[in-house]
């Protein structure tokens, strides 16, 4: 919406020609044969001259998701929302855009399997320090189908986190069943979560995977947008017990897998 009814048609009127074949590039518009138009010089354009400059959406999806046609300017499209609310430049309130021919999806199909989660696998490199058993990880890749990417920085910064998230939950997070887990006494300096200086950075890298087959949904509709959410943290605790087992030659079925427990397996199997 801010794209069609904002960024566009800035463009289209301080270029002073049409804009269908300008592209967005991630800060600019790009159009042959015209200067580029940064975000800046756009937004202020449009909040100027009363163009969309914020956009509310509600959607909903059960194998599909739910469409309605929405009027804007003049122009009228079917978008893959059931709600729409804008805010155009030097007006503080949000516009409800009435919704015309909205068709959720059947009762039925809320049984049909369905994936939208994007594909992510680990490699991960550790030294184990036999003596203690403290595991360092030292380097880390990280490979990602996530489909059409928005902003690449919001991305990298989630791939991230969750790879933070996952090795604290392979090397450091335990907490004792009920009743002493819930009793109040634990907090953070008994619940050890990962820290700053434990993660390699500098030595991580993000692969993003291009898409060759893609996912198709029950009607037909190919998958370009994909949910990357905790999917990038859900490999990173088997590939941090595979460098482990591949550095001791021991497998420790257990999470976490602390110095402790390497200690004792070590000791079992010498």
């Amino acid at each position: 919406m801010i794209l069609d009814h904002g960024i566009r048609p800035a463009a289209k009127a301080i270029w002073g020609t049409s804009a269908e074949q300008a592209r967005w590039d991630g800060d600019s518009m790009l159009l042959e044969g015209q200067r580029p138009l940064r975000l800046a010089e756009l937004a202020a354009h449009a909040h100027e001259h009363g163009l969309v400059v914020n956009a509310m959406v509600h959607t909903y999806f059960q194998v599909r998701f739910a469409t309605a046609a929405f009027s804007i300017d003049n122009q009228r499209k079917r978008r893959l929302i059931d709600a729409l609310g804008v805010r155009r430049g030097g007006d503080r309130r949000l516009q409800v855009i009435d919704r015309e021919n909205v068709q959720y999806p059947k009762e039925e199909e809320r049984s049909y399997k369905r994936s939208l989660y994007a594909s992510v696998g680990h490699i991960v490199a550790v030294e184990v320090h036999r003596s203690s058993g403290q595991v360092d990880v030292v380097d880390a890749v990280t490979l990602l189908d996530a489909g059409d990417v928005h902003k690449y920085e919001l991305l990298a910064g989630q791939a991230e986190g969750g790879f933070a998230m996952g090795l604290s939950h392979a090397l450091l997070e335990d907490l004792p069943p009920a009743p002493e887990g819930t009793d109040g006494s634990w907090n953070l300096h008994r619940y050890q979560i990962i820290r700053a200086n434990q993660i390699p950075y500098g030595h991580t890298k993000l692969v993003l995977v291009p898409l060759e087959d893609e996912s198709v949904l029950a009607d037909g509709t190919a998958v370009r947008k994909k949910g990357i959410a905790e999917a990038v943290m859900t490999t990173v605790p088997p590939a941090v017990h595979n460098a482990i087992a591949h550095a001791t030659g021991l497998r420790i079925n257990s999470l976490p897998i602390t110095p402790e427990r390497i200690r004792k397996a070590l000791i079992e199997n010498e």
